[in-house]
């Protein structure tokens, strides 16, 4: 894994991703230097918040008054920031105060980078997206206390506790693994099409193209790829249900979803969203720190990957209701006598409805704060946890999907295309077909495991 350098070039969520893992960070040597003669330009609070802040650190000697301020803001309650979601927050932070409109040194942003090798801990929840979120005091305080970041200026510790950082990690890392869970789902409904001995002919290009738009056509080119040379699947069949004819809109929706989504991250990771900035020797007074560009991304994210799983879902269903498939019912013999895959579906079913559930938009929600200073807010945070737990219950529905598919196709005889083949290996090579009953938990978590990693073909 390469060394990421910050303040050299645009971040991106694998760079976030790789962090959030333990992977090797530093501060641009010339950015350094260029952020030590902005912050020595400032050579002073100016009236407004820096001043209230000011008042706070002398009025509290120094780092005392420093760690006063922090604590103040460390509201935040609920479990703890696991390792890699700390990791993420501190660097999206990071990367924002090395963009320069900061006003905070080169050695500040420095040591919060180093602080990356073992992060201090926070509590999750209590981020309202904007300015002074208790998730950031409560990790800054923290390296306060451990003495690993230098004594902040005034703007430093304002600096440190001000925008959305907290719902960008979070949301980068959502975003990177949403895009493995779905190109896991993609591969999953190439499988199914060869179980259900699928019609072809609905994914041919004069129809994607007459869509008009970009993610209809990726998906159904992936699937003609897929699907060239296979037996079972093929054109001229009666046309299929929705969830296999139509899935190139659906999952094509999902893909022009992410492509903007991952756009406004990645935009938001390298944006400063501060408040106030400093800019060109000018202190300016804005609204930088709203979370608002990134609510409704990770809003969306939630929506059309838990999309993803009503689909992945109908598709269990028919795969394992013999009246649909044509195959044994729950895809084992004896059904009456075994449960066979039926199960399966239940849990695809119960976290199909979970995802619907974590679906509430955040960023429609607001409640006034600081008596009505902050009179609008954007609960950005939410909308990123909320992303998270999301890509995690589709990651195992998609699980669901390519374990019923390959024990449709064993149960079919084989004649797989050869695009689809590896797809099939590799869930074999995780989980045997299934004969008998067993329990059923140990055959979908290696699978769901592999989703994750993004190591289904």
């Amino acid at each position: 894994m390469s060394e990421i350098v910050v303040g050299a070039d645009p971040v991106s969520v694998e760079d976030v991703e790789a962090v959030s893992l333990g992977g090797a960070v530093r501060l641009d040597a010339k950015r350094f230097v260029e952020l030590d003669a902005s912050a020595a330009s400032l050579t002073g609070p100016d009236a407004g918040v820096i001043d209230a802040v000011s008042d706070w650190l002398t009025g509290g000697h120094g780092d005392a008054g420093v760690e006063a301020f922090l604590a103040a803001h460390d509201t935040a309650v609920g479990e703890r920031l696991t390792a890699p979601e700390a990791r993420a927050t501190l660097f999206a932070r990071a990367v924002v105060l090395a963009q320069g409109g900061s006003g905070v040194r080169g050695s500040s942003v420095a040591a919060v980078l180093a602080a990356l090798s073992e992060p201090p801990s926070a509590r999750r929840e209590g981020s309202l997206g904007a300015a002074g979120c208790p998730v950031l005091a409560g990790l800054f305080r923290e390296l306060v206390l451990q003495r690993r970041v230098p004594s902040p200026t005034e703007k430093e510790a304002l600096s440190w506790i001000n925008g959305p950082s907290y719902a960008v990690g979070l949301g980068a890392l959502a975003v990177a693994r949403a895009q493995r869970v779905l190109h896991a789902a993609d591969a999953a409904l190439a499988l199914t099409a060869e179980a259900v001995r699928a019609d072809t002919g609905a994914f041919v290009s004069e129809i994607a193209d007459a869509r008009r738009h970009r993610g209809v056509a990726v998906v159904a080119a992936q699937l003609r790829t897929r699907l060239a040379g296979s037996s079972l699947a093929g054109p001229d069949r009666a046309p299929d249900a929705f969830s296999v004819r139509c899935a190139p809109t659906v999952h094509g929706a999902v893909h022009d979803a992410m492509a903007w989504i991952r756009a406004v991250v990645e935009a938001e990771l390298s944006a400063v969203s501060d408040n106030p900035l400093w800019i060109d020797g000018k202190l300016l007074r804005g609204g930088n720190v709203h979370g608002a560009p990134v609510a409704a991304p990770l809003d969306l994210l939630k929506i059309v990957l838990t999309q993803l799983a009503t689909i992945c879902e109908r598709r269990v269903y028919r795969l394992t209701h013999g009246g649909l498939s044509g195959l044994q019912s729950f895809l084992v013999a004896n059904s009456g006598l075994q449960s066979g895959l039926m199960l399966a579906q239940y849990t695809a079913a119960s976290l199909t409805s979970e995802a619907k559930g974590l679906c509430f938009p955040s960023a429609v929600d607001s409640i006034p704060t600081a008596q009505h200073l902050e009179d609008h807010v954007p609960f950005a945070a939410r909308a990123a946890r909320g992303a998270i737990d999301v890509v995690d219950l589709v990651a195992d529905v998609v699980a669901i999907e390519l374990l019923c598919a390959a024990q449709a196709v064993d149960l079919r005889g084989g004649g797989l295309a050869p695009g689809t083949q590896p797809t099939f290996d590799a869930i074999r090579q995780l989980v045997p077909m299934w004969t008998r009953d067993r329990v059923l938990y140990e055959a979908i978590a290696p699978i769901g495991l592999a989703v994750r990693a993004g190591s289904i073909p």
